[in-house]
Order: C-alpha cells, then structure tokens, then sequence
C-alpha cells in the first residue's frame, strides 16, 4: 500500500517511481525482521531497486507514519491495512499472497500486478516436538482441518483478511516449511539482516 499523497495507482507506477529516484522511495516496517521487512527485502533484491527501509518499534508507529505519508509505501499485514483500506487512508497496490483473497478481491498479486514469482505469505501452523509419533500430527491435521472448513470459522478468519489454506498433510507442511526457509534465509543473506 501507498499513502495516496505518492501520486501512483499501481505496482508498476511504484517500481518506475523508485527507479526515477534511486535511494529516495521509503518503506515501512514494525521493526527489522519482520515479515514487511523481508518483502521489501525480496522486492528489493528481484528488481534490483534502491529503496529504504524505516523500521518502526510495532506495527501501529508504522501505520501511523504511512497514513501520515512520512513513509511512501508499506507491506502491512492484513488486519493492520484492511481498516485503513477501508477508510481510504492509504491505497492499496496488491496482495502479496500467490493467490487473490476474498477480503479483497479486487486487489491483484503481486505477480498479476507485474512482479512474477513475488510471494510473501504470512502464515500460522501447529508443530510438534521432533520425535512425536507419526499418528498424532496426522490426526491434529485431520481436525484443524476440518475446523478450517466450518463456515463460521472462515467467515470470522475474512474479518482480520486471514483465510485458511487447506490443512495439507504433515509431510507437505514439512515440504512447505523448508521451501519457505531455503527463500527467506536468502534474503536475509542477501540484505544482510541482523537480529535487533
């Protein structure tokens, strides 16, 4: 999202504005490390931009700033963005999802708004200790998933812009995780984050 004040409607208008003025272009973050970080991180380093970080102490600093228009732009999660969306305080751009979502429907991914290959899912999981036996993960994912798919639960997961993805196996969980590391353990190494 944008502070409407920044003069573009798109992703693509965000990009060519940040190539217009390399080391200008501003995004905010609730602190180092955080999911907002790292996706500026990975739009950063996929197209090669000079954009700068300004981590915030919490994700209200953040918005505050983004409504206000200190900061040009903001990769906030969805609870956070969708009041100020709502209001029409900020402009949202795209989703970060691979897939659009029914909270907003109208807004395109990443990839459909110009930047293929762009993800930057947050995401919540169960994990069990190593050495838990097979059967119980296999029957807790049986049941969140089936709790995941009462309407009621999605109805109320759309009000703070979460949706549930289906529950998936143990072993495709596992599968998920690692890829989802091997990807953002790059861009930390690549954008040289330290721990705070």
């Amino acid at each position: 999202m944008v502070h409407p004040g920044l003069g573009v409607s798109s992703v693509k208008e965000l990009i060519a504005l940040a190539r217009s003025k390399p080391g200008k272009l501003t995004y905010a973050s609730a602190c180092n490390g955080t999911p907002a970080h790292l996706s500026g991180e990975l739009l950063k380093s996929m197209l090669n931009l000079d954009i700068v970080h300004v981590p915030y102490k919490g994700a209200p600093p953040a918005m505050a700033d983004q409504i206000a228009g200190r900061v040009d732009f903001h990769f906030a999660n969805a609870a956070v963005a969708l009041p100020q969306m709502r209001g029409a305080k900020v402009r949202p751009l795209a989703i970060t999802s691979a897939q659009r979502t029914g909270f907003a429907a109208e807004l395109p991914t990443m990839a459909e708004a110009g930047v293929p290959n762009f993800e930057a899912d947050q995401w919540l999981g169960f994990l069990a200790p190593r050495g838990t036996p097979p059967a119980v993960p296999e029957r807790l994912a049986a049941e969140i998933g089936k709790v995941l798919a009462m309407e009621d639960v999605k109805a109320t997961l759309a009000k703070s812009g979460m949706s549930a993805a289906a529950a998936g196996t143990p072993a495709e969980f596992a599968a998920y995780l690692k890829r989802d590391l091997a990807k953002w353990s790059g861009v930390v190494k690549s954008a040289n984050i330290k721990p705070d």
